[in-house]
């Protein structure tokens, strides 16, 4: 049976995107530092967790929309994070987050390490950094997918075929193993995907497009099913 207090009471979000921080325990660290928060501020917190989920799609997810609402709701004070990638990594969806919050009048708290943001941004120049590092959230999530794209290009140039079918996805490989244990979407398995060539079973590259991996699962389910 839950115990009702009167401290003030937020939103605690936690978010971690691989199988990797989830074995790493990255969540839990991020739970330690938001109770810590919580503690010295004579708050409760009302727990969002999202387990590998990346910050492309979280604010679309189930956690987040029913945390919002709640929000509202529960009349929380509002939403505190570790950091800001941890909302997202997708720099309109952050930037878009702001409005939304002063529109219910409720507040944003950012540790960063322990430098506690203490309410949401309201200045212009708050806004302006806050737009930045919005901006830099998608360029770290960005990167890697244009390296992906690169290492697909450098295998062609070396003469590798992109026949029908002629890349393996591993199934095999211990993160996509854990992905597809914990329910991940094609999404985050086509990012952390390895892809090995059909012939020799090298690796070539790790990540595929989020169709190529649709269609991976296609053919992994319909083999699993004959």
């Amino acid at each position: 049976m839950e115990t009702t207090t009167n401290k003030p009471r937020w939103a605690a979000y936690v978010r971690v995107s691989t199988a990797t921080q989830v074995r790493a325990e990255t969540h839990e660290a991020q739970r330690e530092a938001l109770t810590a928060w919580a503690e010295s501020q004579g708050v409760d917190l009302e727990w969002y967790v999202d387990a590998g989920l990346s910050g492309m799609i979280n604010q679309d997810g189930e956690n987040f929309k029913r945390m919002m609402a709640d929000l509202v709701e529960k009349n929380l004070v509002g939403i505190v994070a570790t950091k800001l990638d941890r909302l997202g990594r997708d720099a309109r969806g952050l930037i878009d987050l702001l409005p939304r919050m002063t529109a219910i009048h409720k507040e944003l708290m950012l540790l960063d390490g322990g430098n506690k943001r203490t309410e949401q941004p309201k200045t212009a120049m708050d806004r302006f950094v806050w737009y930045i590092e919005s901006g830099i959230a998608e360029l770290n999530r960005a990167q890697p997918i244009e390296r992906m794209a690169a290492g697909r290009a450098r295998y062609i140039a070396r003469g590798g075929k992109l026949g029908r079918h002629p890349l393996l996805v591993d199934w095999n490989d211990p993160t996509t193993k854990t992905l597809l244990k914990v329910g991940a979407g094609p999404t985050l398995l086509a990012r952390s995907a390895v892809v090995r060539d059909r012939a020799t079973g090298n690796i070539i590259q790790r990540g595929i497009s989020y169709r190529a991996m649709k269609r991976a699962l296609a053919r992994r389910e319909a083999e699993a099913a004959k």
